[in-house]
């Protein structure tokens, strides 16, 4: 999997592929369909992340392997997490916790709290999301992105003096190109009521480096502040060309 780990996706799937037509074992088996689904998630082809989750499950469930039927499963909720099938995710992020939990299995323990976090806030549902986030903080410390989407639940519960407190902390911490770090700066507008020139330099900046990154997400999330801008400035002929790169964007990918 040396390949997998280096970025190179597809040639980690040809390899894969050529082993399966080998006819392995139902244990090697259960392997390749386990690691072609992270693969194709890594390429972003959820329906084949879904199928080969549910071949990798199927065998690991027949050979009894309970430890990979919990990782087996975590993919399967992270489809329906990025399909925005949200009372799948729900249900399977919820199971698979009280799972874990059985079995003390920290690590699928800590990928469900946080993913029931990213699907609260698609819900718009931040009190929650905060709460999955702390729990997941009671494990580990959350890494730059998590960082980001408690500094989020805090602007949008304007838990003003939190967010304060996390952005400080984040400038001494991340990196000072980080694209957490950008969105972070975003919010800190916000929050400090900055709406001139430097804050329409900074997202048409960092919108910029998002696209040159294919960073698509934060691509979608700077076009809308920028949308925002415009409009409220009454400038409405500008932001035409960033309804239309939205749509676009979209049209390839309607979960985003």
């Amino acid at each position: 999997m040396i390949t997998f780990l280096d970025g190179n996706y597809d040639h980690a799937v040809r390899l894969l592929e050529i082993a399966l037509s080998f006819n392995p074992s139902n244990d090697v088996s259960s392997m390749i369909y386990y690691h072609l689904s992270l693969v194709f998630e890594r390429l972003g082809k959820l329906s084949l992340v879904y199928s080969y989750s549910t071949k990798a499950l199927e065998l690991f469930t027949l050979s009894g392997n309970s430890i990979r039927q919990l990782e087996a499963t975590l993919q399967i909720g992270n489809v329906h997490l990025k399909s925005n099938q949200f009372d799948e995710a729900e249900n399977t992020y919820s199971n698979l916790l009280q799972r874990s939990k059985i079995m003390k299995d920290d690590y699928i323990q800590v990928r469900c709290l946080y993913n029931l976090s990213l699907l609260r806030i698609k819900q718009h549902d931040y009190l929650r999301a905060l709460n999955y986030l702390k729990s997941v903080e009671e494990y580990e410390s959350l890494n730059d992105e998590g960082l980001l989407k408690e500094g989020y639940c805090y602007y949008r519960l304007n838990q003003l003096e939190d967010f304060n407190t996390l952005f400080k902390r984040a400038v001494l911490q991340f990196k000072p190109d980080s694209p957490q770090l950008s969105e972070l700066k975003i919010i800190n507008y916000k929050v400090n009521n900055i709406n001139n020139q430097q804050y329409l330099n900074h997202l048409l900046n960092h919108l910029d480096n998002f696209l040159h990154n294919d960073d698509i997400e934060r691509v979608l999330r700077v076009i809308n502040d920028i949308i925002e801008y415009y409009e409220s400035k009454r400038m409405y002929k500008y932001p035409n060309r960033y309804h239309n790169l939205k749509n676009e964007l979209l049209s390839i990918d309607p979960s985003l």
